[in-house]
């Protein structure tokens, strides 16, 4: 909380300007027809540090001699 604090005075004291960039990056670029490429797109971000801990974990499986 304490963190974030900083940031609301800000954005109260500058009249909300995050809000007005998200509704005018939202006007051009979003709609439902980008709904699909919005959720690949965070898909392949968070999925790619979990494939390299999968591919980590499975390499010491295989090295443990432990059954899969």
């Amino acid at each position: 909380m304490v963190l974030v604090l900083p940031d609301l005075w800000r954005q109260a004291r500058h009249g909300w300007a995050m809000l007005e960039m998200t509704r005018a990056l939202n006007g051009k670029n979003g709609g439902p027809g980008n709904i699909p490429t919005w959720i690949v797109g965070q898909l392949g971000m968070s999925c790619l540090v979990m494939t390299v801990l999968w591919v980590a974990g499975l390499r010491f499986l295989r090295r443990s001699g432990r059954p899969l």
